[in-house]
């Protein structure tokens, strides 16, 4: 029952003062951690971040973010960037389980980011999880016409080895990228703009995960008229996109195993330590028939397409969220309403 240790986030990152009451998201505008991801060693990785001022207005934004590596004591093994946080959102980050390699999603800049900042928005940066050091960033070009910006959610997978990593972007844009280059290696464009009657129609890509044996995982969102479109006046799209609320399976050499369908969205991926069992939590709001959540279970050594990989579908009341994990050998899921 007692404090080993404690570390204060916001001697990097900055204090602010209580959210007004009554605020739905003033605790968003806190010093925080946003992610805490525990190594095989006992360590930790740990993202700290602090956003504050008008969301709508970039320019009146102050952001402070970084990364840390942490013993099982609390001592601090390294922090990115080294001298201090860096003015700019750090949106995501991952490891390997060994923690030999770190991905960081670069998101947003702000009215501190500097001009010269040799960090930029739409980036990946990966680390060496041992020391800290910067392996190398590849800084990603928005999806003219449709998309001005390059925008990701908590849309980065380490695969097991250290040696990849899969990536989603709001454009529908999904990518393998390699760690020790820092490189792209392949990219997918299952939810990319089409045209529709005129009107340009996308899937943003949510979740990603890489899971052992190389195979990763994808999921595109419902369908959606793109932001920077010059049709801003359409409400809704359409039609709906081809591979909207989707889940792609991909092998490692880039070919698309399988996919799944059921006309919901998808929230996060889990599996066992052997890669065979996958689960996902899933949300479907229909103004006919209601809402429809759960999580959904798949035994991906099945032989078949992804309707004969789905063991069962385990429905709730109320709305899933992309929290949930999986036992070690896939005998249990937990899951949150």
């Amino acid at each position: 029952g007692k404090v080993l240790w404690r570390r204060r986030l916001a001697d990097d990152l900055e204090s602010s003062p209580p959210p007004p009451k009554g605020s739905l998201y003033g605790m968003y505008q806190l010093p925080a951690c946003f992610r805490l991801q525990m190594l095989a060693d006992g360590d930790l990785i740990v993202l700290g971040l602090h956003s504050w001022g008008d969301h709508a207005r970039s320019e009146s934004m102050k952001r402070w973010c970084r990364v840390y590596r942490l013993s099982p004591g609390g001592r601090l093994r390294w922090a990115f960037p080294q001298e201090g946080a860096m003015p700019l959102g750090l949106i995501h980050v991952d490891a390997d389980p060994e923690g030999r390699r770190v991905a960081v999603l670069a998101a947003s800049s702000a009215g501190n980011t500097p001009a010269d900042l040799p960090f930029k928005p739409g980036s990946i940066y990966v680390l060496d999880g041992k020391t800290g050091e910067l392996v190398g960033g590849h800084t990603f070009e928005p999806l003219k016409p449709h998309f001005e910006q390059v925008k990701f959610w908590l849309s980065v997978s380490v695969g097991p080895r250290g040696k990849l990593a899969s990536l989603g972007m709001s454009d529908g844009r999904t990518f393998l990228v390699d760690l020790d280059r820092v490189e792209v290696a392949k990219t997918f464009t299952f939810g990319t703009p089409i045209m529709i009657s005129g009107v340009p129609v996308s899937a943003r890509s949510t979740f990603t995960h890489l899971a052992p044996g190389s195979t990763a995982y994808f999921q595109t969102a419902n369908s959606t008229v793109p932001y920077a479109s010059s049709a801003l006046h359409v409400a809704a799209p359409p039609g709906p996109h081809p591979w909207a609320n989707t889940i792609h399976a991909v092998g490692p050499e880039g070919r698309v195993r399988w996919r799944y369908r059921s006309g919901h969205e998808y929230q996060g991926f889990w599996t066992s330590t052997d890669g065979r069992w996958l689960a996902t939590c899933v949300i479907k709001d229909d103004a006919r028939t209601g809402r429809d959540a759960g999580a959904m279970l798949f035994d991906t050594r099945r032989k078949g397409g992804g309707s004969s990989k789905l063991v069962y579908y385990y429905r709730v009341e109320g709305k899933t969220f992309f929290h949930a994990d999986l036992a070690s050998d896939g005998s249990a899921l937990a899951f949150a309403e």
